[in-house]
């Protein structure tokens, strides 16, 4: 309850994002209404041609339905729902209840976990519970369960098809060959179905491929790059960015934990998947412990803790522990990322009176800050620069702010330029928000 209400009411108070939350509920919002292959006008591709997320279809049901509460409250749902699956694992193994608690609440505070939450929407959520059932069906033999959930996680999105694949290595540990190969099989069937069929046939390439390019052309070219220039992956890890990467998940879990589910084979999907991450160019966001794209790999490493927790230990001890384990998560994502995902003072009122004077289905250009709340429409546009405004369409609107947000651009000199372009015309002004609208 205490994530879903902290992300409506960022989401409400103007602190969201347009190419986060913003484009996925136009996209939502365009497949609701039965437009299942248009474009969306924010990103200017069809939605599943977005890292082919096929959820998204399942997903506009509820958009529909109940609208950016309805997708936020879900996420909050599915993230903390890996309390469940964690506390009957422990239970399971005979581990003190208290430990138990103390793990739930170390995961909730942790940075992928909490943040997150806190940064919109993002599909890739989906697939926390799935990989967790997973987990908990292959501990308890439930292979029906585990089937279930390794057939639902390549659809979730492309990268999390390649950690299906990689989920195999955790059943060869334990000598399930069949289920192996159906897992990699499924995983690598989606996979090239993604990367082969879905996606060149919507865009003509793959999404996001220029955070990998300077390995090749196509992941073919890249693989056999990182196999002949093995030490390109070392430079990555190595980097500052990447050992922050790893030091901000790894040592909240204390390290040793992680590092000993090697050998269950349990933490190689989530390393494959920070691997990943790392490997993207230096600017990307990819390599951000606190952004959803690590997401995925948190079920697997909170596992291998949870097989770590001794069954005998010190009640001291294992509080200090915890402590310290959940301080380091809590406090880092606090201090560190506190500006990004709750910006002081947006101008609210301001900002809704602007959004009230426009037509439900005129044409919208906005920024980065203004456009999330009013993207339930066929025609909206985020601009960055004054030349995104030279032609806009006829009697569209532009919805400014000036406040100073952290991910912002400088939007005072486009405010500048429609103040003197004659083709835009002042129709709301309040402290640092300003509304236009286009002649015709």
């Amino acid at each position: 309850m205490l994530f879903a209400v902290l992300a409506i009411v960022r989401f409400t108070t103007w602190r969201a994002l347009t190419f986060d939350l913003g484009w996925y509920s136009q996209a939502l919002w365009i497949i609701g209404h039965g437009h299942l292959t248009a474009r969306a006008s924010l990103i200017g591709v069809v939605p599943l041609a977005q890292a082919e997320s096929y959820v998204l279809y399942p997903l506009a049901l509820l958009y529909r339905v109940a609208g950016v509460p309805g997708i936020l409250t879900l996420q909050a749902a599915c993230l903390a729902s890996g309390v469940l699956p964690l506390s009957r694992f422990v239970a399971r193994r005979g581990v003190p209840s208290y430990l138990g608690v103390f793990l739930a609440v170390a995961y909730l505070g942790y940075p992928a976990t909490a943040g997150t939450n806190l940064f919109d929407f993002h599909p890739d959520v989906l697939v926390v519970p799935i990989f967790f059932w997973a987990l908990q069906a292959i501990e308890e033999q439930r292979w029906g369960l585990y089937i279930a959930m390794a057939a639902l996680a390549p659809l979730v999105k492309n990268d999390l098809a390649a950690v299906t694949i990689v989920m195999a290595l955790p059943l060869l540990y334990k000598r399930q060959w069949g289920l192996a190969a159906l897992t990699a099989g499924w995983g690598g069937l989606i996979l090239v179905l993604d990367l082969h069929v879905v996606g060149p046939h919507f865009t003509r390439t793959i999404t996001d491929w220029g955070e990998y390019s300077y390995l090749g052309g196509s992941p073919h070219q890249a693989l056999l790059t990182l196999f002949t220039h093995p030490l390109l992956i070392w430079a990555k890890v190595t980097r500052p960015r990447g050992l922050q990467y790893l030091a901000v998940l790894l040592i909240p879990l204390l390290v040793w934990p992680v590092l000993r589910g090697l050998g269950s084979g349990v933490v190689w999907p989530a390393f494959s998947l920070m691997g990943l991450n790392l490997l993207s160019v230096d600017a990307s966001s990819r390599v951000d412990p606190y952004f959803y794209f690590t997401v995925a790999a948190v079920p697997f490493l909170f596992w291998a803790v949870a097989e770590w927790l001794p069954k005998r230990v010190s009640p001291r001890l294992a509080t200090a522990v915890f402590v310290l384990v959940t301080g380091l998560s809590v406090t880092t994502g606090v201090t560190v990322r506190k500006a990004f995902y709750w910006p002081a003072h947006p101008p609210v009122a301001a900002l809704n009176l602007a959004a009230a004077k426009i037509p439900p289905t005129a044409a919208l250009y906005g920024t980065n800050v203004t456009l999330p709340p009013l993207v339930n429409r066929t025609q909206a546009y985020e601009v960055s620069a004054p030349q995104n405004l030279a032609k806009p369409l006829p009697h569209a609107w532009l919805l400014l702010t000036t406040w100073n947000a952290p991910w912002q651009i400088n939007e005072g000199s486009l405010v500048h330029y429609a103040l003197t372009d004659p083709v835009w015309t002042v129709r709301f002004h309040q402290g640092n928000v300003w509304l236009f609208q286009a002649k015709g």
